[in-house]
């Protein structure tokens, strides 16, 4: 059990200290707020305390559960001698306002007993999390209900690039194994020529500086932010060449490959191959303005094999498939 000091008396901390799921690994020793008012009231039956009694307890991590001032409470919390090792921010966790304090809550709890803070300092990059929140509330959402069946197989990613969103794919499953395609230099010029024959590349798509952005990756740079490394496959090359016999069964996967024939042979290859409940997270599938090849796969595809898809509002234009 982790031994927990929450900064912050008000309805975020107060929410916390009864979320079921965070009571079941963890265990609150105090409760801290610089609100001199709040003193000696309880929350939950925990006496809210000033932030000096920090210095005289034993905690593994304090949490900051106030929906301002980060930045400045983890400065007190470092004035008052707290290592930054053992300070759990609001944005490292994120999905931090009171609109989605329940999800957030239950993802926090989840973290603090399987994940380091390292590990989640590491692997999510905040402004990002922050601004695509459906996007990664969905996923977790998704990655929830996989587990509660109980399903078995593989997952991947095609399309990593810097393996941002496919650490956080081998941190939600640390046992399975993770296939991450690419071909690590950018796009493949076959592919790059048939979407603009085609005229599915425009906006931003198009231009020399979005093409010179994506060859800006590397092996090395994506395995450095996995946090079960020995758990990643890397099949570098072109897709779907890059299989080489590649026969397993999955329950996750992410496509995110921004152009029309990787996207096809995506769907081809791994639709088929997962397991009844598996989920596959499409990426762009919103973005028809600038990289329309995605959204013209996915529709030919789904009609051709009477798929039912489910498009999510979110930043990156989400749709999800369950097989």
């Amino acid at each position: 059990m982790n031994r927990i000091a929450v900064w912050g008396a008000g309805y975020l901390g107060a929410a916390l200290i009864v979320n079921p799921h965070f009571q079941k690994n963890n265990v609150i020793v105090a409760m801290v707020d610089s609100n001199h008012a709040l003193h000696g009231e309880t929350r939950n039956q925990i006496e809210i305390s000033p932030p000096s009694v920090l210095g005289s307890i034993d905690f593994d991590y304090v949490v900051i559960a106030a929906e301002k001032y980060e930045a400045e409470i983890t400065e007190q919390l470092i004035r008052l001698g707290v290592p930054m090792n053992k300070i759990i921010r609001s944005s490292v966790i994120g999905f931090f306002n009171k609109d989605r304090t329940v999800f957030r809550n239950r993802i926090m709890a989840e973290s603090l007993s399987n994940y380091t803070v390292k590990q989640m300092d590491d692997l999510i990059d905040r402004s990002e999390y922050a601004s695509d929140y459906i996007r990664y509330a969905s996923f977790w959402l998704v990655v929830e209900e996989i587990k509660k069946r109980q399903l078995c197989g593989s997952v991947a990613e095609l399309g990593v690039w810097r393996g941002r969103f496919a650490s956080l794919i081998n941190l939600a499953f640390p046992e399975a194994k993770l296939y991450l395609f690419d071909t690590f230099e950018g796009f493949d010029e076959r592919d790059l020529t048939f979407d603009m024959n085609n005229s599915y590349i425009s906006g931003h798509g198009s231009s020399n500086s979005f093409f010179d952005l994506m060859r800006d990756t590397s092996i090395k740079e994506v395995m450095a932010r996995m946090p079960y490394p020995d758990q990643c496959v890397i099949k570098k090359g072109y897709f779907p060449e890059s299989l080489e016999g590649l026969e397993d069964t999955f329950c996750f996967v992410s496509l995110d490959v921004d152009l029309y024939l990787p996207m096809k042979a995506g769907l081809e290859y791994f639709y088929p191959r997962m397991v009844k409940g598996g989920v596959i997270f499409i990426h762009d599938y919103s973005s028809d303005e600038t990289l329309a090849g995605v959204k013209a796969a996915v529709t030919e595809f789904c009609e051709a094999n009477q798929i039912m898809l489910v498009p999510i509002p979110d930043e990156g234009g989400t749709a999800i498939i369950i097989r």
